[in-house]
């Protein structure tokens, strides 16, 4: 990875923890429907147009809509968070947080040079999620 997307990646690393950060915040102030309006707000902010694109395609496309397993790591970060406050309103997270593990396992199938915390997240949300 070249240094410009490394630093590129550092970048959206930080500026989703700060969303992530403002959801939780807004979901134990009771708010966790403006969480769920933030999260979608910065899918489209943090990820450009294939942001919204990303949720209406199969895995595989994807993976290759957001080209960098660092960035599908980031984004399915946002879904199990989403996830989260789906079940703090009552709602069925079952096919969101499928589909965060699905899309990293799709990374983790294609191989290459992936981070630690990448496959520590993709272990995580494996406990985390209900067979299929």
């Amino acid at each position: 990875m070249g240094v410009h997307q490394r630093d590129y990646i550092l970048r959206l690393i930080e500026r989703i923890a700060a969303v992530l950060a403002r959801a939780m915040r807004r979901k134990n102030e009771g708010d966790a429907a403006g969480a769920r309006a933030d999260l979608a707000h910065a899918t489209t902010d943090l990820f450009g147009p294939a942001g919204p694109m990303v949720a209406l395609v199969d895995v595989r496309t994807a993976v290759n809509l957001l080209s960098d397993p660092e960035r599908v790591w980031l984004y399915a970060r946002l879904l199990d968070a989403d996830a989260e406050l789906q079940d703090a309103l009552g709602l069925d997270s079952r096919g969101t947080r499928v589909r965060a593990r699905d899309l990293m396992r799709e990374v983790i199938a294609r191989g290459g040079e992936l981070s630690d915390a990448l496959r520590t997240f993709a272990r995580e949300l494996e406990g985390r999620t209900p067979p299929t």
